[in-house]
Formats: C-alpha cells, sequence, structure tokens
C-alpha cells in the first residue's frame, strides 16, 4: 500500500521489498542483519526509501504489575541501543546517495484485549492503574525512537496519535484485526496513509530518480 502511495507522489514506479518477518526478531536481531545477511545488505543498498518498525516486544517485555516502570525502561534501553546502529548501518550501504529512512512507532492496543491481565499480571485492583501508566510508558518509548530518527536525519512516524487519538489513550478497535493487537485492513491503509503523509525528503524532483 505505501508503495503504491510513494509511486503516486513521487509519480515513477516503485518497487516494494518486503524484509518484514514473523519470528520475534529482536533489534539486535535486525541490526546483526543489516550488518551480515546479503538479503538485508542487498535490499537496503538499492533501497531509496526505508522503513524500520522493530523492539515492541523487547519494550515490553516480560514485566508485571508492580515494577513496570524499571522493567520496560530497561528494555527502552535496550531497543535504543541497537535501533541507534541501524540508520547509519542503512547510511554507510547508501552512501552518498539520497535516502528517506522512516522509524516507525507504535500504537496502545490493551483495551478490551481478552489476554491483557494474564499477560501483564493484573488483578481487579491493578488493572485500573495499568492504562494510564501504559500509555505514558509508551509515549516515552515512542519518544525514545524518534529521538533516534532525529539524531539520523530520519522521519518519525507517530502511530499513536493516529490509533488511540490526540491524547493517545482511546481504543483502537474499529483499526485492530481479531486479535485485537495487531492492525486490520483498515489498519494498514491508516499506516501506510500515516507513513505517506510525512513527505519522501531527498527524493522529490530535486534528487534526480
Amino acid at each position: 500500500m505505501l508503495g503504491d502511495l510513494a509511486a503516486a507522489q513521487l509519480g515513477r514506479p516503485v518497487h516494494v521489498t518486503n524484509l518484514a518477518t514473523n519470528d520475534s526478531l529482536t533489534p539486535g536481531g535486525l541490526l546483526e542483519r543489516v550488518m551480515s545477511s546479503d538479503t538485508y545488505i542487498d535490499a537496503i543498498t538499492a533501497a531509496d526509501a526505508v522503513t524500520v518498525q522493530v523492539g515492541f516486544n523487547d519494550w515490553q517485555g516480560a514485566c508485571y504489575w508492580p515494577g513496570h516502570d524499571e522493567c520496560v525502561a530497561a528494555g527502552a534501553a535496550t531497543v535504543v541501543d541497537n535501533l541507534d546502529q541501524i540508520p547509519d548501518r542503512i547510511g554507510e550501504l547508501r552512501g552518498a546517495r539520497p535516502t528517506q529512512i522512516w522509524v516507525i512507532g507504535y500504537f496502545r492496543f490493551h483495551d478490551r484485549q481478552p489476554d491483557v491481565r494474564s499477560y501483564w499480571a493484573l488483578s481487579n485492583e491493578t488493572e485500573p492503574q495499568f492504562y494510564p501508566f501504559y500509555t505514558a510508558a509508551l509515549q516515552s518509548f515512542n519518544g525514545d525512537m524518534c529521538d533516534v530518527a532525529e539524531v539520523h536525519a530520519a522521519t518519525c512516524v507517530d502511530l499513536a496519535e493516529v490509533f488511540n487519538g490526540p491524547e493517545r489513550d482511546q481504543d483502537a478497535a474499529e483499526l485492530l484485526g481479531s486479535d485485537h493487537g495487531h492492525p486490520s485492513q483498515a489498519g494498514h491503509e491508516l499506516i501506510a496513509a500515516t507513513i505517506d503523509a510525512t513527505g519522501y525528503g531527498p527524493l522529490g524532483p530535486q534528487a534526480g530518480l
């Protein structure tokens, strides 16, 4: 979907290489792949635009109440340490060629999720305390990812605002699939449109692509 939107904005054909994997990939694992995997190296070397979204499971990890704050802070630090090296590697592979990089944040989905209480070990007493904490913690984590993007002249994409509203605390059910965790078709369309709306930085006509 993003490829189609990019083609329309840039006025040229866009080829998409999807390197997303459903294998519990961590930021450290992704860094290893972009450093040593021919598949990733070849794809990035040829890519005028790259989207990066990784680290959500590492951030929230096996964190239980109480003690969420220390746990998610430690997870965020681990994510940032590895994520921070990935745009540099992309730049190394791309050389002087203009490249648009998007670092994509995450949205809140736990409202009404069937297993939220068991996943976070919540009780009747602690569940009401969990949601405002989680909203603030997720905003902080997304902010850390945006800081990485800014340092590397990449574009940060805030999905929490478009999925969860300006206060980032609304249920995103209408944009989620049956598991109430991953985006539905409508959710994916919104993600693509949100990335597209940030623009294509150096890939305009002046880049001569």
